[in-house]
């Protein structure tokens, strides 16, 4: 279950809170956004233009942060525009399920959606819109069923499908939450990025942790580098541009897309600047050159040597790791062509070799073979972390005097340990929901449980309870009782359950709750998570109600028959006795037309089926045997 946090505020509140970032978002912000930048871009007419979404969700950007180097533009979002510099609000007119972003998942909700469509006809053989992805999911929700995702998409007056081009670079992959990230799942099982992106581990070089948030002038926690939507056109053709983000799920955590008021040039590593990593760049400070976070940054002398260095995070929790990531540009190999890297913890923010311990060593050749380095620091290294205690990465090119810079050869990286000291858990998938039959006696649950601190509970406490609703009250029957010591971080529990309950009533909803121990003094609140029990009075092999009809046929296939009257969409859905969801597809059909759905991949066993139109739900039981 998703934890919600609600924060009250008294009094006024400010709407910006850094001078690095501002936001203008009002009844105006679409005809402003039309006239200020897209009329402006040589490569288009501007014919026309439709927006779909909250008036409050659109508006027009200016920012020169260090890290988030867009400059200004459109600003799109699942929230309130301004959210991005620290203001609150709700939207007024939000809609769902944009059908153009579902072709890319459809087998998700889509929620909070805005979308702007440009009409336009084409003065050029390219049109390339630079872009950043930025969302409030990152990183507590990366790899989990909340998968936020935008879209820069094109079509032309001659077709009825969108094609997305706002995509993972040097891949044919929509950029969301999953595909684009750090390469830390937060939670969870990986699967879900993986899914989304096979290499999504490699990708995060595309990725930012917004660790400055003041200096940046955005306080959302990470976002992705200014990347590029390249679109090819035919001079003298119409088309129609379409920017569009949801929530993916759920109506929480916000999500935002931001398009560069000027055309840019994808040939280069940094579109925005149109240069390379490494090339000399204008700036009213002195020497400057494109460092590889694609900023402008003034360098007194030759820079021989630029290192840049960050963590995936900076805050951990027990059983977390710390992933590094160190790049290197060597730009002045025949002054200094040897180098060697080290990589040092302290708790000194004064980099000191004698009172640091040197975790790795690499030469510069190793380096250059690399391109880039990852490296990963289990938390068990600091033995049992102090919440309250700083610490330190430190990472450094050792150079005698007037070889290079001081300021290019060391980074310092500094992190911390939140102060969780109790249970969490959660259920996977997220919202987890099980159909059982009238009669059943027990069932095999799973969920899963996080970051026991290892100084406070050593004999942590979890209890599962079986309520008829999703508030944990101490009346609830206890079910299931699990205690350490022997409970390992991170780990995934399947317990058998007794059904030591009254007679369900099928068109009732039950509930299992499970709930960590509140321990005096430590955590005082408690956060438990919630599955979904529902009881079907169907236990044959087959279905039947009123017209419709489904069953296993010989060569396994899932086989419906849709009643009377069923001219639009249906959804099926197909779970085992675990509650896991082993097959979602959505289907179009008129009445009586069968349809058959391949199973390959499933098991000889017993299947939940649900079948779900506009106006009713029908369930029923079904084996499969091979």
């Amino acid at each position: 279950m998703k934890p919600i946090y609600t924060t009250l505020f008294f009094g006024l509140v400010c709407t910006v809170i850094s001078a690095q970032t501002t936001v203008e978002s009002d009844e105006n912000a679409v005809d402003n956004i039309i006239e200020t930048i897209f009329n402006n871009m040589s490569e288009i007419t501007v014919t026309g233009y439709t927006y779909n979404g909250s008036p409050e969700a659109i508006g027009i950007f200016q920012s020169e942060g260090p890290d988030f180097q867009m400059g200004s533009g459109m600003v799109l979002g699942t929230g309130i525009a301004g959210e991005i510099i620290g203001e609150f609000g709700g939207l007024s007119a939000p809609y769902l399920n944009d059908p153009d972003l579902l072709v890319y998942q459809p087998s998700v909700s889509l929620y909070h959606c805005a979308s702007l469509e440009i009409n336009f006809t084409a003065n050029s053989n390219l049109l390339e819109l630079g872009f950043v992805f930025a969302s409030t999911e990152y990183p507590n929700y990366t790899c989990s069923d909340f998968n936020d995702r935008m879209g820069v998409l094109l079509k032309p007056d001659t077709s009825d499908q969108y094609q997305i081009y706002s995509l993972v670079p040097d891949t044919d992959i929509p950029v969301s939450v999953n595909s684009l990230n750090s390469g830390v799942a937060f939670v969870g099982s990986p699967n879900p990025c993986a899914e989304a992106n096979p290499n999504w581990q490699e990708t995060h070089i595309y990725f930012v942790a917004n660790s400055n948030q003041d200096a940046n002038g955005i306080v959302i926690p990470g976002f992705t580098v200014p990347l590029a939507a390249s679109m090819p056109l035919i001079v003298g053709d119409s088309y129609t541009l379409k920017i569009a983000i949801c929530d993916a799920n759920d109506l929480y955590l916000n999500s935002f897309v931001f398009i560069n008021s000027q055309t840019v040039n994808s040939a280069f590593d940094c579109p925005l600047l149109s240069a390379n990593i490494g090339d000399e760049c204008e700036n009213d400070a002195g020497v400057a050159y494109v460092t590889p976070n694609c900023s402008c940054t003034p360098i007194p002398g030759v820079p021989d040597i630029m290192l840049n260095a960050e963590l995936d995070n900076n805050t951990y929790t027990a059983g977390d790791t710390l992933q590094l990531a160190v790049r290197i540009n060597n730009f002045s190999t025949s002054v200094y062509p040897e180098y060697e890297i080290n990589i040092y913890s302290a708790l000194d923010p004064m980099f000191n070799p004698a009172n640091s311990a040197l975790l790795e060593t690499y030469t510069g050749e190793e380096m250059a073979a690399l391109d880039s380095l990852e490296l990963i620091f289990p938390i068990s290294n600091y033995n049992l972390p102090v919440s309250a205690q700083q610490y330190y990465l430190f990472v450094d090119i050792p150079a005698a005097s007037g070889e290079i810079d001081a300021t290019n050869n060391r980074v310092s990286l500094p992190f911390s340990f939140a102060d969780i000291n109790y249970v969490l858990v959660s259920i996977a998938p997220q919202y987890a929901e099980i159909t059982l039959t009238t009669g059943q006696t027990s069932f095999d649950f799973s969920f899963n449980m996080y970051n026991p601190g290892p100084n406070v509970l050593p004999e942590s406490l979890v209890n599962l309870y079986w309520s008829e609703d999703i508030i944990y009250n101490e009346s609830d029957l206890l079910m299931h009782e699990y205690q350490g010591p022997d409970m390992n971080i991170n780990e995934n529990m399947t317990v058998n359950l007794e059904l030591e309950v009254p007679q369900p009533v099928v068109q009732n909803p039950y509930y299992v709750l499970i709930v960590p121990q509140a321990i005096e003094g430590i955590n005082e609140e408690i956060y438990y998570a919630v599955s979904k029990i529902q009881f079907s009075p169907l236990s044959a092999t087959h279905i039947e109600k009123t017209d419709w009809k489904a069953f296993f046929d010989k060569n396994d296939a899932l086989v419906i028959t849709p009643g009377e009257n069923v001219n639009a969409d249906y959804h099926v859905s197909l779970f085992d006795l675990l509650g896991r969801n082993v097959l979602k597809e959505r289907l179009s059909s008129n009445s009586g037309s069968v349809k058959y759905i391949p199973t390959n991949g499933l098991n000889t066993g017993i299947y939940m089926l649900k079948i779900e139109t506009g106006s009713e739900m029908i369930s029923g039981k079904l084996v499969l045997v091979r």
